[in-house]
């Protein structure tokens, strides 16, 4: 999650700052300077051993980042690890995200509840070491939301900043109730409430994948390289793919629907699919049973011959 935020978080934030930083003075085993000092985390006491694993997975997450998207992090980074919900919610301004990034700042912070997996841990801040990069090398006018969100998901594996809930999955909604935004209506941002959010970030991920996969993922950095240097979307994918957004958003539609169809089909026909297969399942079965009866004589009879 790339936040924007209004001047009331700003002071806020640089409360937290100012707060993390006599903590640091007070107690400074809470804080993990980077050997090369670009890298800062500040933690919680009780989240030692996650920021422990952050401090230790930079390098290797930030030389991964750079390989695949074709381009360097060159800022200080400073992550901020927080405990309180209440407090992390304070400053996300969404009950839905357990991290969120600040490009201008260079700065991520992430909520880290108690028990965190930690390969969560690390897509997590993986996503969010994704959106700094992408930021120090394209300007936000050129970067719509949808694209940076998709990247970012794409790169870390996972939806990395938004918590999982006891609803259905945003596939399953974009499958069976939903259709997808149009990806113009999420250029500058994404809608607030639960559903709909989880449906922009689903269809953004798979967006970026589908051009990926029909393309290379090689053509998801070159896309990249052309808004880093000045193109806006449109001439960029007319450079890349050979086709504007509007037709590739199409065919991704199109492969969608067909998608979609498939999986209506097999839904409303599967006892049908299940009482075809088993007696096949049951004759194959048959077939193997006979087959090693018959080969069992034969086995005993080669080792009465054995001396």
């Amino acid at each position: 999650m790339q936040s924007k935020m209004a001047p009331v978080f700003w002071a806020a934030f640089f409360f937290l700052s100012a707060f993390c930083a006599l903590q640091f003075r007070a107690h400074a085993q809470e804080m993990l300077p980077h050997s090369e000092a670009d890298f800062l985390v500040i933690h919680d006491p009780s989240l030692r051993a996650a920021a422990i694993q952050i401090e230790q997975s930079y390098p290797s997450v930030k030389r991964e980042l750079e390989n695949l998207l074709r381009m360097p992090l060159n800022s200080r980074v400073r992550v901020f690890l927080m405990e309180d919900r209440e407090a992390f919610q304070g400053l996300s301004g969404s009950p839905y995200t357990r991290a969120f990034a600040v490009p201008r700042q260079n700065v991520i912070v992430m909520h880290v509840p108690p028990g965190m997996q930690s390969l969560l841990l690390n897509d997590v801040f993986k996503h969010e070491l994704c959106h700094l990069l992408l930021h120090e090398n394209i300007s936000p006018r050129l970067l719509p939301r949808w694209l940076d969100e998709g990247v970012c998901q794409w790169v870390s594996g996972s939806l990395g900043e938004i918590i999982a809930g006891s609803e259905p999955s945003a596939a399953h909604l974009l499958t069976v109730s939903h259709k997808p935004f149009p990806f113009h209506q999420l250029e500058k941002d994404f809608p607030r409430e639960r559903i709909p959010m989880l449906i922009a970030y689903h269809q953004s991920r798979k967006f970026v994948e589908y051009l990926s996969s029909t393309h290379g993922g090689e053509s998801v950095a070159q896309l990249l390289l052309h808004l880093r240097r000045g193109a806006n979307v449109e001439t960029a994918m007319q450079r890349v793919y050979g086709a504007s957004l509007e037709e590739l958003e199409a065919r991704w539609n199109r492969e969608l629907r067909s998608y979609h169809a498939a999986l209506v089909w097999l839904s409303r026909h599967i006892h049908h699919v299940i009482f075809a297969v088993l007696p096949i399942l049951a004759v194959v079965a048959v077939l193997v049973r006979a087959l090693k009866r018959r080969n069992l004589p034969e086995e005993e009879e080669d080792e009465e011959e054995e001396p």
